[in-house]
């Protein structure tokens, strides 16, 4: 019943987060969504049992998530911290060395898929789809991808319900346009770009049922909404649903180089949407930001302090996600995969060097940034990263350096 445990919680208990900070405010919180932040410890899980290491051991009051992405099993919900609507007589096991149990997999029943995948995904089979990781039992606390965004605007609507009169922190993580992107029947087709089209009008119908449940309740002028991303595009992320096919002339990494996995912009730069009706007026701001700073930023908000030293990489710059400020960071570190890192500073950007060898991530396609030489790029005037100034600038190279150096020095 233990599992090998994908990923255990990066998060422990005894580390202040943003939740912490609003628990503190006096605010109810709740986690609903995607989770990729790690379950459990090394030991492993029992899915069978209340599992520790969750969203409410870090601070939120409530959560109902999926243990992982969707592309991974378990494909259940926690609720709490619990298997939802699991059979006592049907115990979940995980694994993600070796098969367990009979359930089907891609590689093995390939006619069994109504989603076929292109690389990784060929493990169980749920739903008609290979995931990652092998799965036995668990079949009636199964979720149904055509759900998920529903289910997640359902948890959410009734939070917000039922915390109306009250100060409340939600942390809605959507799983929409991650990989598998298997939309409700009443988005697909409904765009021209494939599932991956139809998955994007879903994201947004899920984020107005967030907002119209915002005026429904009169809460609108009341309540601050965040829209961000971790991470930027990338069309075949593991199966084959015409995102590639049925792109067409639109350029989803905004003409930028490199994508999900990336060091280059188009992995690293991110949306940053900040709403707040009658307080917030329309604006773009150029202002240099890191989601690193929510902790800093939130805490300067609502007037509640943080332990520094433990975070030592976050900054206050509440001021700049209202508009006031206009220039925000003096510089932002970005980290790429395998810990590679790159500096963003004023009009350039540069990329560390590498002993890493793979040009492109798996078979995304995407450039990951790996070069053995430093790189250095004047976005300003080469916004695609495409001319390396690093030879002809060795003092911007080693200032740069000097930053990076002084940041892994600091952990």
């Amino acid at each position: 019943m233990i599992d090998n445990n994908d990923a255990f919680a990066l998060i422990p208990a005894r580390y202040q987060t943003v939740a912490t900070i609003f628990k503190k405010a006096g605010y109810a919180m709740a986690a609903i969504g995607k989770w990729h932040l790690g379950l459990g410890d090394r030991c492993g899980i029992d899915w069978n049992k209340p599992i520790p290491h969750t969203p409410n051991d870090i601070g939120f009051d409530e959560s109902f998530i999926m243990p992982a992405t969707s592309d991974r099993v378990p494909c259940v919900y926690l609720r709490n911290g619990r298997v939802l609507n699991l059979s006592p007589d049907d115990p979940l096991e995980v694994n993600y060395q070796h098969k367990i149990g009979n359930l089907p997999t891609g590689k093995e029943n390939p006619e069994l898929l109504r989603m076929r995948y292109s690389h990784g995904h060929y493990m169980t089979i749920v739903n008609g789809i290979s995931r990652i990781g092998y799965q036995s039992g668990g079949v009636s606390a199964l979720w149904k991808d055509e759900d998920i965004a529903d289910d997640f605007v359902r948890e959410a609507r009734s939070f917000i319900g039922r915390h109306k009169d009250t100060p409340f922190f939600l942390y809605l993580a959507t799983n929409n346009i991650h990989v598998p992107r298997m939309p409700h029947p009443r988005f697909q087709g409904k765009s021209v770009q494939g599932w991956r089209g139809d998955s994007i009008l879903e994201l947004d119908a899920t984020v107005g049922a967030a907002m119209r449940t915002l005026d429904s309740l009169h809460l609108t002028e009341k309540t601050i909404v965040i829209f961000s991303s971790d991470n930027g595009p990338v069309l075949d992320d593991g199966y084959i649903d015409d995102a590639v096919a049925k792109t067409g002339a639109h350029n989803p990494f905004g003409g930028m180089r490199g994508g999900k996995y990336s060091t280059y912009q188009a992995g690293t730069r991110i949306p940053f949407i900040v709403s707040w009706k009658g307080k917030l007026h329309k604006q773009r701001s150029e202002a240099l930001l890191s989601q690193v700073d929510f902790l800093g930023s939130i805490s300067k908000a609502l007037h509640v302090p943080y332990e520094v030293a433990p975070a030592r990489d976050t900054q206050p710059h509440w001021a700049s996600w209202v508009g006031k400020d206009k220039k925000g960071r003096t510089y932002a570190v970005q980290e790429g995969l395998r810990n590679v890192l790159a500096v963003l500073k004023g009009k350039y950007k540069y990329i560390d060097p590498t002993a890493q060898t793979m040009k492109r991530a798996w078979e995304t396609g995407i450039e990951t940034g790996f070069e053995g030489a430093p790189q250095l790029y004047h976005l300003s005037v080469d916004p695609t990263e495409r001319h390396n100034i690093a030879g002809r600038q060795p003092a911007l190279v080693k200032e740069f350096e000097a930053v990076i150096r002084g940041e892994r020095g600091r952990h």
